[in-house]
């Protein structure tokens, strides 16, 4: 056999084996899920919420989080809703989704606003606890122009990742969708999950640094829920917009230092650590995955939120 013979036979050889790949990758994109699949799985989750929001918060709250399901890759379904309720949930999705694509997504809005409501922190029914109020709204305490501070303290770790490459596009694609998912809708699906994923997985120091501080001033928020007359004091507004400015510049943090500030605060302003669950040994260690169907966001911090119920 000559090299001309050889070299055509490689190229026919070759042309298969790309064909093949190409139908393999077809196949592929049928059988994974689309836009539309993403969709339902925001509309579960936002039911989740709305059924928290409307149970007492006597009872065991909900692990629902707007981020998806955090111990899993598996979303999990709501209870069936009966008719009277079908109209409030769809209204509800609506709303929720409209501040996560006009706040949370939205790059133009603040990275972090909590500190010019600190005089509202006792009033938020999370921390502490009311038990004669129904269950916090996460989505109605930190939409608005005043916003509730101790949910509001949260909110940064969330729009780290909705605002990350890939993720509006991601929202918007779900919305658009009416069931139906092209090949072509679901091969740009999958391409900006993965110019997300690759984002996150890219920059976890940073958004370990964004829920370090979040939570150092959630720990504030709380802190002046117990002690409302801290919203008047001044280093207190002062710590708080360090923090606060610190987000919003994405500035490094050194954390044993924080660590120290936060531990002096709490001891200047008369509180317990442990009466608003501040630990100075927690470190933000976040694991972020992209499941099947929805994000997972592990971290023991936000899980112990989504535990009592914030989200």
């Amino acid at each position: 056999m000559n090299w001309k013979k050889l070299l055509k036979y490689s190229a026919v050889a070759f042309s298969s084996i790309i064909i093949v790949f190409g139908i393999l990758g077809v196949w592929l994109l049928t059988q994974l899920p689309g836009p539309s699949k993403v969709k339902e799985v925001l509309n579960k989750s936002s039911a989740k919420l709305q059924n928290s929001s409307t149970t007492s918060t006597t009872n065991s709250p909900q692990n629902a989080s707007p981020l998806g399901d955090t111990s899993s890759d598996t979303a999990v379904s709501p209870s069936s809703p009966n008719e009277t309720m079908a109209p409030q949930k769809r209204v509800a999705t609506q709303q929720e989704m409209s501040v996560i694509l006009n706040d949370l997504a939205n790059n133009e809005k603040p990275f972090v606003d909590a500190c010019k409501d600190l005089g509202l922190a006792g009033e938020s029914g999370f921390f502490p606890k009311k038990t004669e109020r129904t269950a916090t709204k996460f989505f109605e305490g930190i939409s608005g122009s005043q916003k509730d501070p101790v949910l509001e303290s949260v909110a940064p770790v969330l729009r780290f990742v909705f605002r990350a490459p890939g993720i509006t596009e991601v929202l918007k694609l779900s919305e658009d969708s009416r069931g139906d998912d092209s090949l072509l809708e679901k091969a740009e699906l999958y391409r900006q999950i993965y110019r997300a994923a690759d984002y996150l997985q890219k920059n976890q120091t940073q958004l370990n640094q964004v829920v370090q501080k979040s939570y150092n001033l959630h720990m504030i928020a709380k802190a002046v829920a117990l002690k409302p007359q801290l919203a008047h004091d001044g280093a207190t507004k002062s710590f708080c917009e360090q923090i606060e400015n610190s987000l919003s510049a994405k500035q490094n943090l050194n954390v044993e230092e924080q660590v120290q500030e936060m531990q002096k605060f709490l001891q200047d302003a008369g509180i317990d650590a442990k009466t608003i669950g501040f630990d100075p040994n927690y470190r933000a260690q976040v694991h972020s995955e992209f499941g099947k169907n929805n994000l997972t966001i592990k971290d023991a911090w936000l899980k112990d939120l989504i535990d009592k119920g914030m989200m």
